[in-house]
Parts: C-alpha cells; sequence; structure tokens
C-alpha cells in the first residue's frame, strides 16, 4: 500500500482496484470461508460499494499488499487479521471505488496551488491587489503566473496590463484566464518575449489591441507561445514539488487516477515519483499531438508502461474556449459578433490536423482532441471519419475532449463513429453561467448534452 495521510484517501486508494483490475481479482468471501495470508490492510464496519451486482453492499474489506483481496462481512473479514494487520474501522462511513479524473493539467495545477490565486477575483481591484501582493512576496525578477482569472465575475471587461503595470515594476507577469486559452501580460513580460505593436499574430491565436493598436497585454491561444518561450522552464526539483502539492490535492478529493496531458518533463517526473515511493495516484500521460513521431521511432503505443505510469495518447487543439471567444462556432458569438471564434494552430495548413492523426493512429496511438464549439466538433468528427475511410475500421477509442458545444444533428454521428465524448461535467455549473449570453438560447439546448450524448448511444 501506498503511504496515505487520511483516511479518506487510504480507502479510496485502496477499493480503486475494484474498478482498474481484471474480474476475479477482488472476491466476495463466503460465511465460514478459511482464513488466508494475513491481510496488511482491513477496513470494517463500512458501507462498501463492492461494484459487483449480485454483492453490491458489504461491511468490509481487506487488502494484500496493494491490492483488494476480499470484500465481505465484518466477521468475515477478520479471518484476514493478523498480529501486523492494520484495521480502520470506517464509523458507518461509505467505502467508494476511488475516483478517475479523465482530463487534467496536473503540473499546471500543482503550480497554481502555490502560486497567485485569482480564481475568485469579483473585482478588478481586487485583481490588482493580490498581484501587487504576491509581487512583494517574492524576488525581483521572478516570473508571476497561472492565476486562473475570470473576468466574468466584475461583468465581462477583460483585464489589461495597465491595471498591474504599477504594482508589479521588477516582475514579469503572465497569468492566465481558468480556462487556459488566454492570459494576461503586464509590460515587462511583453518587453522580455519581444511582443509589440508590430508583432506578426499568429495562425490560431490573436494579440488584443487597444484603439491605438497597442497591445493591451491579452493573448489568446497561440498568440501566448511567444510569452511562454521567454519563460524559464521550472528546474526538475520544482515540477516535482508542484506535481506533489497536486497529489496531495487529489488525496484530499479521493482521485486516485487520472489522464493527464503531459509534457516530456512530466512524464519524467511521474517515474522519479515512483521511484521514490511518492506517487500516490496513477496516471495516463496523453503527450501533445504534434510530437507523435516521437513516440512512434521508439514503438511505443497506447497502453505503454506499467501499473501505474502509462503513455501511448497524444493530445491535440482544435479551437480554444467559450470564455476567451476562441471557441470555433458555424456562427458569430452573440457578445462578440465580429467573430465566430478561432481555429487552432494545429489546424494548419489545411490538412494538417488529418495528417498528424493519421500518423498517430498507424502508430497505434490513441488519438484526443479538444474541440469546444459546434464548428470544431464537427470538423473532428469529420477527420476522425476521413482516417477511418483510409486507415479502416477497428478499435480506436478516438476521444473529443469536452464536446462542448455540438449541433443536435451532429449526436448519432458521434454514436455512429464510436467517438468517445470526453466531457466535464464541471463546465456545465462553471462557464454555463454565462453561455447564454454568448451563444445565445438556441444554441445552448445542446450545450453540455450529456443526457443527449447517453440517449444516443455515445460513450
Amino acid at each position: 500500500m501506498m503511504k496515505t495521510h487520511s483516511f479518506t484517501l487510504l480507502v479510496a486508494v485502496a477499493v480503486l482496484a475494484l474498478l482498474s483490475l481484471p474480474l476475479g481479482i477482488v472476491r466476495l468471501v463466503k460465511a465460514g470461508e478459511p482464513s488466508h495470508l494475513p491481510a496488511d490492510l482491513v477496513v470494517i464496519n463500512g458501507g462498501v460499494w463492492t461494484v459487483d451486482a449480485s454483492q453490491p453492499r458489504a461491511e468490509a474489506l481487506a487488502i494484500v499488499g496493494d491490492r483488494i483481496a476480499v470484500v465481505g462481512s465484518n466477521t468475515e473479514i477478520k479471518n484476514w487479521t493478523g498480529p501486523q494487520t492494520r484495521v480502520v474501522d470506517a464509523g458507518g462511513k461509505t467505502v467508494l471505488p476511488g475516483f478517475i479524473d479523465s482530463h487534467v493539467h496536473f503540473s499546471t495545477g500543482g503550480f497554481q496551488i502555490s502560486g497567485v490565486q485569482l480564481r475568485d477575483a469579483a473585482t478588478p481591484e481586487e485583481f490588482t491587489r493580490r498581484i501587487g501582493e504576491y509581487a512583494k512576496k517574492i524576488p525581483k525578477g521572478e516570473w508571476i503566473l497561472n492565476g486562473d482569472w475570470d473576468h466574468e465575475l466584475w461583468g465581462g471587461a477583460p483585464p489589461t496590463r495597465e491595471w498591474i503595470n504599477k504594482v508589479t515594476p521588477d516582475n514579469p507577469v503572465f497569468v492566465s484566464r481558468y480556462d487556459g486559452h488566454m492570459s494576461l501580460a503586464n509590460s515587462l513580460a511583453l518587453k522580455l518575449a519581444g511582443v509589440t505593436r508590430d508583432t506578426p499574430v499568429p495562425n490560431g491565436g490573436e494579440i488584443v489591441k487597444d484603439a491605438q493598436g497597442n497591445p493591451t497585454g491579452l493573448l489568446k491561444d497561440a498568440a501566448t507561445e511567444s510569452v511562454f518561450q521567454a519563460i524559464p522552464p521550472p528546474s526538475e526539483a520544482q515540477l516535482e514539488q508542484a506535481i506533489e502539492a497536486a497529489l496531495q490535492e487529489a488525496a484530499r478529493l479521493g482521485v486516485t487516477s487520472f489522464d493527464d496531458i503531459s509534457s516530456a518533463a512530466d512524464v519524467r517526473a511521474y517515474q522519479n515519483l515512483l521511484a521514490a515511493g511518492k506517487l500516490t495516484s496513477r496516471v495516463y500521460c496523453i503527450t501533445p499531438l504534434p510530437d507523435w513521431e516521437s513516440l512512434a521511432r521508439e514503438g511505443i503505443m497506447h497502453g505503454f508502461g506499467n501499473n501505474w505510469i502509462r503513455m501511448g495518447a497524444v493530445k491535440g487543439f482544435s479551437d480554444g474556449s467559450l470564455g476567451s471567444t476562441t471557441a470555433l462556432f458555424f456562427e458569430p458569438f452573440n457578445d462578440a459578433p465580429n467573430t465566430s471564434g478561432i481555429p487552432n494552430a494545429m489546424m494548419f495548413p489545411p490538412g494538417n490536423m488529418l495528417k498528424m492523426t493519421l500518423g498517430s493512429d498507424r502508430a497505434g496511438l490513441q488519438i484526443a482532441v479538444h474541440a469546444v464549439g459546434d464548428k470544431a466538433n464537427r470538423m473532428m468528427l469529420d477527420t476522425y471519419a476521413e482516417m477511418e475511410k483510409q486507415d479502416g475500421p477497428r478499435d480506436r477509442r478516438l476521444r473529443i475532449e469536452h464536446a462542448q458545444h455540438v449541433r443536435a444533428q451532429d449526436f448519432e454521428d458521434f454514436h455512429r463513429s464510436s467517438v468517445i465524448a470526453s466531457v466535464q461535467p464541471y463546465h456545465a455549473i462553471d462557464d454555463g453561467r454565462w453561455a447564454e449570453k454568448r451563444i445565445g438560447f438556441e444554441r445552448c439546448k445542446t450545450t453540455y448534452a450529456f443526457r443527449t450524448f447517453l440517449d444516443h448511444g455515445v460513450r
């Protein structure tokens, strides 16, 4: 068993085996069954959800090593206790399988935990104050990053560099909107990145400018890369510390397995933490789609790895986000009628997305592509259909990440093509609060349409 810091996680990690092991590893004991090897851990007096239709509930469970050996009644599980067995009394609490999060940016979340906190800054003044106070606590020259701000909290006027220049004269700032598709730079950060009024706008991005043509400090999607390239990468130790912070947060919430949008450095960090006995969740590393050839050269296919770290999936982008008005729609935004969104840079030149997905598919990699707007979802369904037309049908488990806004006529194509709608229900109570302002009542009828997906037999 891995080391844990709370009863909640201990039970969640233990019961993860119910979902992660082949059928037959977890057994239900029978009354009078003789004892076997003493368990390392026994949980008694719990409401155990077994995920077994023949006996959906039990009182107790026994763990040998890092696997659940048996579940049953308190009396039955006592046969598995020995002098060294740790016994935890659940006190009647429910014992659930560990939660599996299918889409996280894990190390980024770890850095956010220790960085400036802007997620609930409800006014421009509070936004500025928090950044200024954080700047006072760090050395001159150190970057202020992450933040997770949401301009909808104060009515929708996005921030500008003028808001923060005075309180950050010695620190470059590049704080992101919580969806990660729009970030704010102060003047120092723009200077270090070489972004001026004459900087060409990249495909799949936008440099927001004021009436005089000067950058406001807001950059969207592909345009953010110029600033990110100017930010010194974290050291290996810093990265591992951030991941450990995120692991503690996952433990607190009972998340015992997750699919991470990983960089190569993240994969290495997970391996280091596993070797040190500090990896407390299982991870499926999903690396960038443009890097598929490096995986293919090494012969890595989906599912490569061990019981703790697996890889072999690649993640791409077809558009941006609703909040940043970069999600790609067939019709313009209601509150930004000059745009209907921005196709991601991976869509350029035309045909590039198909080329990358075909290459990845032929190399045996699983493909997951972000699509938020209805047009982006349609484009990815068409791309996957063309891929299958060229290479033939098989079990690919293709994913569309978010699948947030879908036209009514496209749900059946999700089902017909067996594309997985990798949805995040949290979004329905997040940017769902103001989605109607962005795209109107009619388009919202097929937004966050989880029930409609299920009714069409979509996985």
